[in-house]
């Protein structure tokens, strides 16, 4: 659904995509890739980035600050430097720690839930930062919110993962890209959301990670 985001963001130079209602994309075993993969694959195509342009995926309560800002903009000139001196081929996918109730995205609404995503939080620090910063793999995936990556990256690997890849389509992304040698870096900087509103949100959100990790 189109939110009129020029109209809603004077002065600001904004592009908005909507995936048309008739577009379908199928995998190479003709099964077609649903949900945000769907979406996201669209996006690729077009959104109008060049190779060294960088792409922020985000949640739509996502916040983020000036050291979140220049943790990436430092990611995004090292890797395109390794990419146009012929050290890599492609860039290096970074992604940094998630805050959870904390007062940039507002009051606490479910504080249950926001005490369980908190084990998320030591697992950023934890594993995510281990696998990604000692040894620049996706080991136990990635999250979806947070991914800092090239548009070459994304054009190269895609979303058309069939229905398999669109329940956890970002763990499914981080697996294929290191197929292809992408390798994974821990940003030393945070972004702030908000934990689900109930316990039934908390419950489905989970049941669709863990059925999407398990196909």
């Amino acid at each position: 659904r189109k939110m009129n985001l020029r109209d809603r963001c004077p002065g600001i130079d904004v592009t908005e995509i909507v995936v048309p209602d008739d577009y379908h994309v199928f995998d190479d075993k003709n099964i077609e890739t649903k949900y945000k993969a769907r979406a996201l694959h669209f996006a690729i195509g077009n959104c109008g980035a060049h190779d060294n342009d960088w792409i922020v995926h985000l949640d739509e309560e996502t916040r983020f600050d000036r050291r979140t800002v220049a943790s990436i903009l430092s990611h995004a000139i090292q890797q395109n430097a390794r990419v146009s001196s012929g050290v890599a081929s492609l860039h290096n996918i970074g992604q940094g720690c998630i805050l959870y109730g904390t007062e940039r995205v507002g009051p606490i609404q479910n504080y249950i839930t926001t005490l369980a995503d908190s084990i998320r939080v030591a697992d950023d620090f934890g594993k995510f930062r281990l696998q990604y910063e000692g040894f620049n793999e996706p080991w136990i995936g990635m999250h979806g919110s947070f991914v800092v990556v090239s548009h070459k990256v994304e054009r190269t690997i895609g979303f058309n993962a069939g229905l398999q890849g669109s329940i956890t389509e970002d763990a499914h992304f981080a697996l294929v890209a290191r197929s292809q040698d992408v390798r994974f870096e821990w940003l030393d900087s945070n972004m702030y959301e908000a934990s689900p509103f109930s316990l039934w949100d908390f419950i489905c959100q989970r049941r669709r990670w863990y059925g999407g990790l398990w196909l």
